[in-house]
């Protein structure tokens, strides 16, 4: 329960962040916008040493098949909300640690 409410709550203020853009940004690509460090996945950019917390990640446009576990707290923005896809196979999609903040702004999760 209490991780619906954080999800909701954080979708809700992340439309601050809607309008933020990384400059150069590819298709499919995850960078992490304070290091400018690009990432295959969402899950590499989150484990990455150098993402630390506070640091955001935006995610490009595409389907990004993972389970997502977030241990740090990180920011993931989406570029779009209709192409920018989390699929978790079924199963739990984003999972949020105990010891961990995230705030995740207008994506489509599968």
């Amino acid at each position: 329960m209490a991780l619906v409410f954080c999800f909701v709550l954080s979708v809700l203020l992340g439309f601050v962040f809607f309008g933020h853009r990384v400059a150069g940004q590819q298709s499919g690509l995850v960078v992490n916008v304070d290091t400018g460090l690009s990432y295959s996945g969402v899950q590499v950019a989150i484990d990455a040493p150098e993402t630390l917390d506070g640091h955001t990640i935006r995610v490009g446009v595409g389907v990004f098949r993972e389970h997502v576990t977030v241990n740090k707290s990180v920011s993931l923005v989406s570029q779009d909300r209709s192409s920018t896809v989390i699929d978790g196979f079924g199963g739990t999609v984003v999972q949020v640690k105990s010891n961990a903040r995230a705030l995740l702004v207008v994506f489509s999760f599968t």
